[in-house]
């Protein structure tokens, strides 16, 4: 009969794990996206970090959270209140006359202004440069033949310009349009290009790129705070004819400088980072994959969890009803809202420290608390979503209480998160790489873009300057042409 009641015991184990993971599917294809997880309290903030959202209220006796009230509106006024048109746009004017009316002895009182948002699809043209030959005769009746000489371009003896270039590289990195849908926009204007001219143009106009990108590499790899996360790319090969292989895009981002590197590898295997971080000294924030413990036994690099990461384990507990995972987010909710504080009151990183260590150390022991007690619990199955996820945090607590040793740190990685989304919506759109190189140029486009991003630069004004310039422009200064770099200069010249 033991023998039996174990075997029942053991199946319906089984089935109510296996119901579980058959909920989780249905939840990861049907269910909201959002992290959002809102504690049923009267007195509840909204907090937004990054990508994610968590909702939470703190304790009456910790520090309350700086809350912009909104004004209200004065009597009379109407809601919502329409935008005027930002001035910088330019204007085109139509002046409309009164129809049957003799205006000669007319005396005009005021123009009646309306303006419309409008369109007129971009424009491309032909740019001719026109070099006059002359026959110049000396004094002496010496003659020679002159003319102008021809400015230099980015890719000698190529006829695209800079600007259309910096269009086009836009159009495929940032707004993820694969060149052949641009060849249609461009075919719907009049103007048959050929693909494998584009794409000649495109892989040129990258190599110019290339020391910017090593550049902006070498930059990171000096850094002593790094974030890192890694992404797939499915790539075309030889190797696997008729289907893709499936690289990496590994990821660093610098959080104190704001510079990012992308970098294709074939691999999700610990090489890749191994070699990009060989000489790298300080604090390496990422989340629980395996390959990272790796650098955890250098006696030169500190390992930094991601509370993200943890945090999701309970969230998706929480969503499937697993007694206990809602106590676990309400305390991730209190973390957070000591990071807003922070956020709001502009905390240097002196004063972000003091803060966490009066605020959320006590938290992080009763998240610790929680989770040991939890463990002693039925509910808590090593096969639940709530087992395993007290087992992932608990792995990497060490690395999870870092941030309150530092004010440096940050509570997550969220930051390399973001960045690699265009990635994401990228892969969804022209599905793959067409083979190794390209993945890799493909890299050094989100690299810089991404850096525009951060440096709060228009990427086709840059790119379009940076290809005019970057030719003659002294190596020993090539630094100045990264966005950040570049748009201070802009600001001085201006």
């Amino acid at each position: 009969m033991q023998k039996e009641a174990k075997i029942i015991a053991e199946l319906q184990e089984e089935i109510r794990y296996l119901k579980q993971e058959l909920a989780n599917l249905k939840s990861l294809f049907w269910g909201k996206k959002s992290e959002r997880f809102a504690l049923p309290s009267a007195n509840q903030q909204t907090l937004f970090f990054g990508e994610d959202v968590v909702e939470a209220s703190l304790p009456k006796e910790v520090i309350k959270p700086v809350v912009k009230e909104r004004k209200k509106p004065e009597e009379g006024s109407s809601i919502p209140v329409r935008r005027s048109i930002p001035a910088h746009i330019p204007r085109v004017d139509t002046v409309l006359e009164p129809d049957g009316v003799d205006l000669t002895q007319a005396i005009k009182i005021r123009d009646e202004v309306t303006e419309y948002l409008d369109y007129t699809p971009g424009k491309i043209f032909v740019k001719r440069i026109i070099r006059p030959i002359y026959k110049v005769t000396s004094a002496e009746g010496d003659a020679q033949i002159v003319n102008a000489d021809l400015p230099s371009q980015p890719v000698a003896k190529s006829n695209v310009s800079a600007a259309m270039m910096a269009m086009i590289l836009v159009g495929k990195y940032i707004d993820h349009l694969p060149i052949y849908r641009q060849l249609k926009q461009f075919l719907r204007e009049g103007i048959d290009l050929s693909e494998s001219t584009v794409n000649g143009w495109v892989h040129k106009h990258i190599k110019l790129l290339e020391p910017l990108y090593e550049l902006a590499k070498k930059n990171i790899q000096q850094s002593n705070y790094l974030m890192v996360d890694e992404t797939p790319m499915p790539v075309l090969s030889e190797d696997k004819p008729g289907s893709t292989h499936k690289g990496y895009y590994w990821v660093y981002l610098s959080p104190v400088d704001k510079s990012i590197c992308f970098e294709y590898d074939k691999t999700r295997a610990i090489a890749p980072p191994d070699l990009f971080l060989k000489d790298f000294n300080g604090y390496l924030q990422s989340d629980g994959y395996g390959a990272y413990t790796h650098f955890g036994k250098r006696s030169n690099i500190t390992l930094v969890g991601c509370m993200v990461h943890a945090r999701r384990k309970f969230k998706d507990a929480h969503d499937q009803n697993e007694k206990g995972a809602k106590e676990a987010m309400e305390l991730f909710g209190e973390l957070y809202a000591v990071e807003r504080i922070a956020r709001e009151t502009e905390l240097d990183h002196t004063g972000r420290l003091a803060l966490r260590l009066e605020q959320s150390i006590p938290i992080m022991n009763k998240l610790h608390e929680f989770m040991i007690n939890q463990l002693q619990e039925p509910g808590a199955r090593p096969k639940s979503l709530l087992g395993k996820a007290i087992k992932y945090t608990l792995n990497i607590w060490d690395r999870l209480n870092e941030f309150t040793k530092n004010g440096m740190l940050e509570i997550d990685n969220n930051w390399v998160e973001n960045k690699i989304r265009p990635v994401a919506l990228g892969r969804k759109n022209y599905m793959f790489c067409g083979s190794h190189d390209a993945a890799q140029r493909a890299a050094m486009m989100y690299s810089l873009f991404a850096m525009c991003a951060i440096a709060e630069v228009n990427p086709q004004d840059w790119l379009t300057d940076v290809l005019n310039r970057i030719n003659e422009h002294p190596i020993n200064r090539i630094d100045q042409l990264l966005p950040a770099n570049w748009k201070k200069l802009h600001k001085e010249k201006n």
